[in-house]
């Protein structure tokens, strides 16, 4: 769910101009985030989990360790 709430802060960002409002910047998050659930829901429904199963392993463990880096490094500006 990070890496799902990093993308969808940084499309949003990209999405509102730097002079709109909290307000409007809070709709286009709601409006990503209701996507991506109704995108995900109807993946599950299709069972689309299936194609998960070619990945090889490391892929996905390599996929895994990319994700905690760049959470990491994202967090980092709070820490010093």
């Amino acid at each position: 769910f990070a890496l799902v709430s990093l993308v969808v802060a940084s499309v949003a960002s990209a999405l509102v101009p730097e002079d709109r409002t909290d307000e409007e910047y809070v709709e286009v998050v709601l409006a990503l985030s209701f996507v991506t659930g109704v995108l995900q829901c109807a993946m599950g429904l299709c069972r689309l989990g299936v194609i998960a199963s070619f990945l090889a392993d490391p892929s996905i463990q390599g996929f895994t360790t990319a994700v905690a880096l760049i959470i990491m490094s994202s967090q980092l500006k709070y820490l010093l």
